[in-house]
């Protein structure tokens, strides 16, 4: 059995598979080859071509994107190693094979990196650059230009003299690692069409205890264009950012990234990433669960490797200021008339959890009188608003699942399931705040959810972006304070700056809605704990 497969996946490529193909046998006239024909419709004679040059030919039938045709094309490999190419590449030796394979026997859990020789055409010619890269760095956020989960080329050598060197991130479009590996990591398994397959492959590399490896002395020519020769999407190129962030990194990057995307990208397409995140909720949480059991590594090693920078969201606000605002919240506490998470629920949930991340000794007889006057407050009146009774139906949960008081009224958290039952859909401005209610109820062990619930929770999915006034707006209070909770049962003591925007708490009537914002994660949970099986 020979060693070494190449794998070419490629989508209207034209004369340059052709090109590619020669280049490779010019040097090697045996190694096996798949070309992954991506439903091309640009009429060259690719079938033609992979016969010259003896290539196993396969062609999808509808267009699958690059992750999902590079895993259809490690799927059909017979070698115990492969190298992935780009259809628009050059070799210039017949050294690259036996170095390849010889690397990979050092260690099986090794991706491997060639050395990228950039190349630029200038009508029929080519032009090769002087300029190399040595692998990449992951950069998770640049807020100067707007962009998110992108590689960057590391321009300096920074072991001289070695022919490998360990890598944060593999680039350049050649990469090599064994069809077994490949298989144990879950491959490009989630990402849709094009985006961020080098990321993602490079994160799971070394968080499952391997390493991304260059190899300097074997070169590889990698034409750069100007343009694509078929559409990108930018709905596909933010998903994918979304799915690996939210399968892979610490959930304090998911917060930042959702309290930030909306300041770059359209509403339009914040929507519809959003509903394609809702409907593959199931795959999601799979590959989230896979990710945990394969992972050896903390993500710290991400970080290290990378140079993040630190991720606060609210950097700003010192311990000081938390405990001016605790004054300032308190000495409002009278005169406060609103019930809901604006007004005294609001206050009292951020107390407790001041006092939980603090230590502060807070006046519980206070706080007890306080909770009391909301609940014997809380009466069918105040159930006809619907905003209110969302807010406070939240916050009792929230508080009860805690510990931080001791009792619940089912019987009044029953008429609020029934109030949204009943009109959920005449409410559709109040979507995200009836989903996040949905989820502090499916929270609790007690709860039985109606069918009539689990109907609207999964009707949620098949809902169009224009029914929605502003589905996933700036992660506020509410969403930080579930996912403060949520880290805190995994054994995670996070930030409270991190999780709590502050400057969002509010206590006079032109404050802006503190309980705005719904992740996709929250979604997620709704969704699991339900067991919606249809979506």
């Amino acid at each position: 059995m020979k060693y070494l497969t190449i794998i070419i996946p490629f989508l209207n490529e034209g004369v340059e598979i052709k090109n590619t193909l020669n280049s490779i046998r010019r040097f090697n006239k045996k190694i096996p080859i798949i070309l992954v024909n991506d439903n091309s419709d640009d009429g060259y004679p690719y079938v033609e071509y992979s016969m010259e040059f003896g290539a196993t030919y396969i062609r999808n039938r509808q267009r699958m994107g690059v992750a999902k045709s590079r895993d259809i094309g490690i799927a059909r490999c017979l070698t115990r190693y492969f190298l992935l190419l780009d259809g628009h590449m050059r070799f210039y030796d017949s050294k690259w094979e036996e170095i390849i394979c010889s690397e990979l026997d050092k260690k099986s859990n090794t991706i491997i990196c060639c050395q990228n020789i950039p190349l630029f055409k200038k009508g029929k010619k080519l032009f090769r650059s002087s300029v190399l890269g040595y692998g990449a760095k992951i950069q998770p956020i640049n807020r100067g230009n707007g962009e998110f989960l992108n590689s960057k080329w590391i321009m300096n050598e920074c072991s001289k003299g070695n022919e490998t060197e360990e890598i944060p991130c593999i680039l350049g479009a050649a990469y090599a690692t064994s069809k077994a590996y490949w298989e144990e990591l879950n491959g490009l398994t989630g990402l849709e069409q094009y985006g961020s397959d080098e990321i993602y492959i490079s994160l799971k590399v070394w968080l499952s205890g391997g390493r991304c490896v260059l190899l300097k002395h074997v070169h590889v020519g990698h034409i750069y264009r100007t343009e694509f020769p078929y559409e990108v999407q930018s709905e596909n190129l933010i998903y994918n950012i979304l799915l690996i962030i939210g399968t892979i990194f610490p959930f304090r990057y998911f917060i930042y990234m959702s309290y930030i995307l909306p300041l770059y990208i359209t509403t339009t397409v914040y929507q519809d990433v959003f509903l394609k995140i809702l409907r593959n909720s199931q795959l999601i949480m799979k590959l989230r669960e896979y990710h945990k059991e394969i992972f050896v590594n903390d993500f710290s090693i991400i970080e290290a490797l990378n140079g993040f920078e630190a991720i606060t969201l609210n950097n700003h606000v010192s311990k000081n200021d938390l405990k001016m605002l605790y004054s300032e919240l308190l000495d409002s506490l009278p005169s406060i008339e609103d019930k809901g998470l604006e007004g005294k629920m609001g206050i009292l949930v951020f107390l407790l959890i001041y006092d939980n991340f603090f230590n502060e000794s807070i006046d519980g007889e206070l706080l007890n009188r306080l909770y009391e006057g909301i609940y014997n407050n809380f009466s069918e009146e105040i159930l006809l608003d619907f905003d209110n009774a969302l807010d406070v139906g939240w916050a009792m949960e929230y508080l009860f699942q805690n510990g931080f008081v001791k009792f619940i009224d089912y019987q009044l958290l029953n008429k609020i399931d029934l109030l949204i039952s009943e009109n959920a859909f005449s409410y559709l401005d109040h979507l995200s705040k009836i989903s996040s209610y949905l989820v502090a109820r499916a929270s609790n062990t007690d709860f039985d959810p109606n069918q009539q619930l689990k109907k609207i929770i999964g009707s949620i999915g098949s809902l169009s972006p224009e029914k929605f006034s502003n589905p996933m707006s700036a992660v506020h209070l509410i969403t930080k304070i579930r996912y403060y909770n949520l880290e805190c049962s995994l054994g995670i003591k996070p930030s409270l700056l991190d999780i709590l925007d502050f400057e969002k708490v509010k206590v006079d009537e032109t404050s802006p809605s503190i309980f705005d914002g719904l992740s996709y994660i929250g979604i997620n949970t709704i969704l699991n704990q339900l067991n919606l099986d249809h979506l």
